[in-house]
């Protein structure tokens, strides 16, 4: 049987969205795709599979990332699926552990990745937002002040999540100082 979930998740939040489709596993149901804020799973097995997400340099078409996607499945795992830059895998229980970071220095660079993203969003949006209202207080319409509001609370939004994130890497990096 298939069923459809809509569930959304912020970037920052991809350990959440992760743990998640591991609990999903462990009641029997498996993710066969994935969507904009939209799971398919089929049922089977509980606990037959764990989940990993990653996000890539580039989108998963690139041939960069088709490489890399071939190296993890060479290894026993399944590409699910990907959304943008999102990477989604899986693998058997039974064939051992599963975990794509083999040591700090990938973990951190994959949160990088992440960081510059939300950086870089959140400074368009806020940049946008505060021409927007430029543009409201000159020509006096209403549209660019709602627009405004709009990204400014994107750009906020992505800032936090940019922090979160920015904290988590700085923890990271701490502990890989202490172990070297």
């Amino acid at each position: 049987m298939t069923k459809t979930i809509h569930k959304m998740f912020f970037a920052w939040d991809f350990d959440k969205e992760e743990s998640w489709l591991n609990e999903m596993s462990a009641k029997g149901l498996h993710l066969q795709s994935v969507g904009f804020c939209t799971y398919t799973f089929n049922e089977g097995i509980p606990g037959d599979y764990v989940y990993r997400l990653e996000m890539l340099d580039n989108l998963a078409s690139h041939a960069e990332s088709s490489q890399y996607i071939r190296f993890i499945e060479d290894t026993g795992a399944e590409h699910i699926g990907s959304l943008f830059r999102w990477v989604y895998f899986r693998k058997k229980t039974n064939g051992g552990g599963f975990d794509i970071y083999s040591d700090l220095a990938s973990r951190i660079m994959h949160l990088k990745r992440i960081v510059a993203l939300l950086g870089i969003l959140s400074c368009v949006n806020i940049l946008n937002g505060i021409n927007m209202l430029r543009v409201w207080r000159i020509n006096n319409l209403i549209s660019p002040l709602y627009l405004s509001i709009i990204c400014l609370a994107c750009g906020l939004l992505l800032g936090y999540g940019f922090l979160k994130i920015y904290r988590k890497k700085q923890m990271l990096e701490k502990e890989k100082a202490l172990r070297e």
